[in-house]
């Protein structure tokens, strides 16, 4: 994973490849139709799909991954690493629904909390939407690339929706958040 520069403005860390930035004080939406910034905010640069809905294959995706301050820089560094286990087995887990990872890691105090966010080409997608699928462990040895929990299933804790996407190199990180100064 290579970057270009790396920005911390307003307490966001923006990682620069090719990417345009906007100031925080300017508005998004008059940034959008003003040609002094040159083209659409960050924010709306890949599609922000709503948790419940379900994903297409082949399409990029916004989702956040909750962590550590001290793994949010390794991730940095090194890129992902797949999970061993989890609800969906080995993967990368993420969710398009940020209230779900901004409390991760479960037992951290907010001041320690990262939230990356990030875009995610899904590829084939895997819906499992029942407890005891029989794919829920073994999607990815039967050519998908993501598996997808819908909300409200059971399958989750938290009854969020959740991603789990196999190969790291499908994500790319946009932007880290400490979760201590986000207002949700």
């Amino acid at each position: 994973m290579t970057f270009h520069s790396l920005w911390v403005v307003d307490t966001v860390l923006l990682v620069h490849a090719n990417l345009r930035w906007y100031p925080g004080s300017v508005n998004h939406a008059q940034c959008a139709k003003s040609s002094a910034w040159g083209g659409s905010p960050l924010r709306s640069r890949y599609r922000h799909l709503q948790s419940g809905v379900t994903p297409e294959d082949s399409h990029v995706y916004v989702m956040y991954h909750g962590t550590s301050k001290q793994i949010a820089v390794k991730i940095q560094r090194n890129g992902f690493k797949l999970s061993k286990d989890g609800t969906l087995g080995a993967g990368v887990y993420l969710s398009r629904d940020i209230r779900k990872v901004i409390k991760y890691p479960i037992g951290a105090d907010d001041s320690d909390r990262m939230v990356l966010k990030v875009k995610v080409d899904v590829g084939k997608v895997k819906i499992i939407d029942v407890q005891g699928h029989d794919r829920k462990y073994d999607w990815h040895t039967h050519g998908y690339d993501t598996a997808w929990v819908p909300p409200g299933v059971g399958m989750v804790n938290s009854n969020q929706e959740e991603d789990c996407v196999y190969d790291p190199k499908r994500i790319t990180m946009l932007t880290m958040l400490k979760v201590s100064t986000m207002k949700m």
